[in-house]
């Protein structure tokens, strides 16, 4: 029976303490406890890379009964039905799941001391501070299979397949060479040539019959994120793929979409076996492929990774907006586990900025800021953080960013969100720990600011703004960059009681608004030459939403930009073919920042109508809500989850 999957995730040497009821799993005489455990040991934006330990005990009656150490209870063994040496999944996770499934991988599972996999030796790990889990147990939900969506054959062709930075190894980068991989899933499924055939809807779709050199496709339902588990059963030695993605169009999945491998490999021996996989896959539609064999797959279902069933249902009557709704419950979900994540696919990374958004639907949804504190506990709870400029916060957390790259207008979000949670949560304790981490943070912004003007200028790294035409114009002096810091100042100003930084804020509003506009609308940047700073002219949408965001606009002080704005922009604007020089925003994070301020400023009608046209075709297509105004990239991303905050608001 399966029982968990963990542990949640911190910052290095500080690791929490999942609490697990055994007691509803166990049955009536001996049992037998299982943990597989994974330690990665490559950089990844997914986790901390450390060396991997096992910690546990078993407790009954207040007194324990096994425990792990050189003179405890637990036997080890080498998993050997798991494959270590194969591709890694993306870019930002670690590596990718490939089996050997033969009598000794069932026998691990049942008669562990029979299986015959070669007994682990021991070594004492130096571990590190426990601390409690702090946050809910996830429920790990069954979600079962809807339908068969039809098949067809397979035929593998071996060929030279061209290999991006997530498959060759660097000094920065690890991963396993091709030539010594024991498993190249990447490699592999390329290899892989489907012919579509006749449709299957009248195959059981809990018990599913694949001819050797055949495929079929399987329809969950809604895009979902967790474990993949199925019993397979075949008739001799064989080849078997598990391949998923989140789209379907014209009966092709592309698993590896996205820049990852999204699928699981089998060398099968002839038998039955049980699998659960050890890692999360985020997907609406899974095929199975076989070469070799005949072979059956029963029972196919996924556990849910993520936030437990969430309580509080939409209120109203549109069934437009309710799909939404439940796209964007669906989407926060998924992306709320033991951190907030940008996706739960590609990254299930930790990001800033991501979180800021996120936090507020936890908050809207559960009335409690449970992972959010855990979120920001993880920055504030770290000795400092490895490759980046010391100061700096990395850009997403738990991670390893050993290009030394990081984000730093996503530090200021930081900053931004801990106001936010202060108000949300009243806690005071998290803040004032937090206080020497941002005031560090301060000064490092203080070698880029301008003494005259107190403007951040040349910014290094990765400046972002949002995936639009805005990421392009940010130097020499980005000011949705600068309006930003602006309200970072503010927020420290009144978390720590600095009223000396809401001066300088008022300076660089100043600045701004009287020196940057062009016909109109905000200017997106300046270039420094040698006669002066001088205006690049080009102006994005987003920018003016950023400006009202961080105060340096109103509708009151900027009534005709608002104007604008509110009756001439938003989801048509572009096929009206209106103000074609202004460049348009994308989802992450423009459309978010303009549907924020239209609900602040009282246009609420207009937010919820605007929605529609933003996400109902996303919410049709997945059953969750997308990193981009188009499918491109991923289809379940943690921000947009926040429209559930407008329709829970505007419903109250």
């Amino acid at each position: 029976k399966f029982v968990f999957s963990g542990p949640a995730r911190t910052c290095k040497d500080v690791f929490r303490v999942d609490e697990i009821p055994l007691g509803e799993h166990m049955s009536d005489g001996e049992n037998l406890l299982t943990i597989k455990l994974a330690s990665y040991n490559c950089n990844s934006f997914e986790f901390i890379e450390q060396p991997g330990f096992l910690q546990a005990e078993v407790i009954s009656g207040g007194e324990v009964k096994a425990y792990t150490a050189p003179s405890g209870d637990f036997k080890c063994v080498f998993f050997e039905g798991k494959i270590v040496k194969t591709s890694r999944i993306s870019f930002q996770r670690a590596f990718s799941e490939a089996y050997i499934l033969d009598e000794r991988f069932n026998l691990f599972d049942t008669e562990p001391e029979n299986c015959g996999y070669e007994e682990a030796e021991l070594s004492l790990q130096p571990g590190g501070e426990l601390i409690p889990r702090g946050m809910y147990l996830p429920d790990f939900e069954i979600v079962k299979g809807k339908s068969i969506l039809g098949g067809g054959e397979v035929i593998y062709r071996n060929r030279e397949v061209g290999l991006s930075r997530v498959h060759v190894p660097t000094p920065t980068f690890k991963c396993f060479d091709i030539k010594e991989c024991k498993f190249h899933l990447y490699k592999e499924t390329l290899c892989l040539d489907f012919t579509a055939g006749e449709a299957c809807e009248s195959q059981n779709s809990g018990d599913i019959e694949i001819k050797d050199g055949h495929y079929i496709d399987y329809d969950i339902g809604c895009n979902k994120t967790g474990l993949t588990e199925f019993t397979l059963e075949t008739d001799g030695d064989c080849i078997f793929f598990e391949l998923m993605d989140e789209l379907y169009e014209n009966r092709v999945l592309n698993c590896n979409r996205l820049g990852m491998t999204n699928a699981v490999g089998f060398k099968v021996k002839k038998g039955r076996y049980h699998f659960i996989s050890h890692e999360a896959y985020t997907f609406k539609y899974v095929r199975f492929a076989v070469l070799g064999a005949n072979a059956r797959v029963t029972d196919f279902k996924l556990r849910h990774v993520g936030f437990p069933r969430i309580e509080k249902e939409y209120v109203g009557n549109d069934p437009d907006e309710k799909k939404i709704y439940e796209a964007a419950v669906e989407t926060f979900r998924q992306n709320t586990y033991d951190i907030y994540m940008d996706c739960p696919s590609r990254e299930r990374a930790g990001w800033l900025c991501d979180s800021f958004f996120t936090s507020r639907t936890e908050y809207a949804l559960t009335g409690k800021c449970e992972v959010e504190k855990a979120f920001l506990e993880n920055f504030v709870m770290s000795k400092g953080f490895r490759y980046i400029q010391d100061g700096m916060l990395p850009m997403c957390f738990p991670a390893d960013h050993t290009d030394r790259k990081y984000i730093p207008n996503w530090a200021m979000w930081y900053v931004i969100e801990l106001e936010e949670y202060l108000e949300r949560s009243g806690d005071r304790e998290l803040v004032d720990k937090a206080k020497d981490m941002v005031l560090k943070l301060l000064d490092l912004f203080r070698k880029w600011q301008n003494k005259d003007t107190l403007m951040l200028e040349k910014l290094e790294s990765w400046v972002f703004v949002e995936w639009s035409k805005a990421n392009q114009l940010v130097q020499d002096i980005n000011y949705p960059t600068n309006m930003l810091f602006s309200k970072m100042l503010r927020a420290i100003s009144n978390l720590y009681d600095m009223p000396a930084l809401n001066d300088e804020a008022d300076k660089i509003v100043e600045y701004i608004q009287k020196n940057t506009m062009c016909n109109g609308f905000f200017c997106d940047n300046s270039y420094i030459k040698e006669a002066g700073v001088e205006l690049s002219g080009l102006c994005t949408e987003t920018c003016q939403y950023y400006a009202f965001f961080t105060g340096i606009a109103t509708p009151e002080t900027h009534p005709e930009l608002w104007r604008t704005l509110t009756e001439e922009f938003g989801p048509d604007r572009e096929r009206k073919g209106l103000y074609p020089e202004i460049f348009p925003s994308n989802a992450f994070i423009g459309n978010y920042l303009r549907l924020d301020q239209l609900f602040k400023y009282g246009r609420r009608e207009q937010v919820i109508e605007e929605i529609k046209g933003y996400y109902l075709y996303m919410a049709e297509k997945t059953g969750t809500l997308w990193e981009h105004n188009t499918p491109k990239a991923s289809c379940n991303h943690g921000f947009a989850s926040h429209v559930a905050v407008w329709l829970t608001e505007y419903y109250k």
